[in-house]
């Protein structure tokens, strides 16, 4: 089955985006996407650290894609390419798993969130399925969309998840695997609007953060929670990650590996 959206929505980001308040949906999660943008746009409104963002929409399915541009394939003012980092896209739907599986292909065609110049891509491959609730990631509502265009596309290549630096997260209802090498800084806590959501009482709204040193570790530090965080029995407040480090927050275990 083919999963496609033609219609694309661009506008300001800061006119787009707020946290998407919903229920009874459910979410699939495209990981580490890595696209190719073609763009006749003059060099110096796309340079490197410049940040765009897409939506896409189609009935009940809604997509948002940010990233940072990181690099240009070469100086040309004309066909310019640019690639994005890799970074999670959210697909939110009303579909069961059973209809939008594992292997699903997908197609999208995207726009950028700013209307200073054209930027068109395509992006295709399989669906790396997963289950998760609404409150554990931080989704978009459109809210007045400048402008509705379709675009012709170029094709990008859907990439596998990194094998290292991965956090697994064990509750009693589920797992989930955070791949951290796909942005610098992680929130986490029981509030909906951190990165990792932990709804238990005895972790707080904004417990800690997760994020990456110059030397490229990855360090915890939690933020004066209330019941703290936990490894081998110790209470730690700030602890670089290792290979196998089992911290406890609540009834979560979070494994580095």
């Amino acid at each position: 089955m083919k999963f496609e959206l033609k219609k694309v929505i661009a506008a300001p980001i800061e006119t787009v985006f707020s946290l998407l308040e919903i229920s009874d949906k459910r979410m699939l999660w495209v990981e580490n996407l890595t696209a190719v943008i073609h763009t006749s746009a003059d060099k110096q409104s796309i340079k490197p650290g410049a940040t765009f963002a897409w939506i896409f929409t189609e009935k009940d399915k809604t997509v948002k894609w940010t990233g940072e541009v990181v690099a240009y394939d070469r100086p040309a003012r004309f066909a310019t390419q640019v690639k994005t980092p890799n970074i999670p896209v959210a697909i939110l739907t009303n579909y069961h798993l059973t209809t939008i599986a594992a292997g699903t292909e997908v197609h999208m065609i995207m726009e950028p969130a700013t209307a200073n110049f054209l930027i068109t891509s395509l992006i295709t491959g399989s669906i790396k399925a997963q289950i998760e609730q609404q409150q554990e990631a931080q989704l978009v509502r459109l809210q007045e969309a400048a402008e509705t265009m379709v675009a012709d596309a170029q094709p990008v290549i859907l990439k596998p998840p990194p094998e290292t630096n991965r956090l697994l997260i064990q509750t009693p209802d589920r797992n989930r695997v955070i791949h951290l090498d796909t942005k610098p800084l992680w929130t986490l806590g029981r509030a909906v609007d951190n990165d990792i959501v932990i709804d238990h009482a005895k972790v707080s709204r904004y417990h800690a953060r997760i994020k990456q040193d110059d030397d490229q570790q990855w360090i915890f530090e939690d933020l004066n929670s209330s019941n703290g965080t936990w490894l081998d029995g110790q209470r730690i407040e700030t602890h670089a990650f290792h290979l196998n480090d089992v911290l406890e927050i609540g009834h979560a275990k979070l494994t580095f590996e």
